[in-house]
């Protein structure tokens, strides 16, 4: 491991221990991070998606985008003080169970495949 790397198991603790987790593009748009921080029940900072997901979050619901960092401060302090992280966190883990475990995503997949 790389001096000042986390592994795999600290990574997640870190981001099941955070009220808001703050996603940010890496090599792509929906990265695996998009996904793990709801589902690990951190509220979901990140950055209005560039890219259509089917079934994707709901601003204000189940995860909160930003269209610029300028805005990152800002809406952590909003959500932080009047505690509507915590709903937000329920309900974006609940939106990862309903439309992203391996299950739906394969089932999304062959459907959409079948009507090509």
């Amino acid at each position: 491991m790389n001096k000042g790397s986390l592994d795999f198991k600290e990574y997640l603790n870190i981001i099941s221990s955070s009220k808001i987790s703050i996603n940010t593009y890496g090599y792509g748009v929906d990265t695996f991070r998009y996904y793990e921080i709801p589902y690990l029940n951190s509220m979901l900072l990140t950055r209005r998606p560039i890219i259509k997901i089917p079934n994707n979050f709901i601003n204000g619901k189940s995860a909160v985008f930003y269209n610029n960092t300028n805005e990152i401060e800002n809406l952590i302090v909003k959500y932080l003080e009047d505690n509507r992280w915590r709903n937000i966190s329920k309900c974006g883990y609940k939106h990862v169970m309903k439309h992203f475990i391996d299950v739906k995503l394969a089932r999304y997949f062959l459907n959409t495949i079948e009507n090509l």
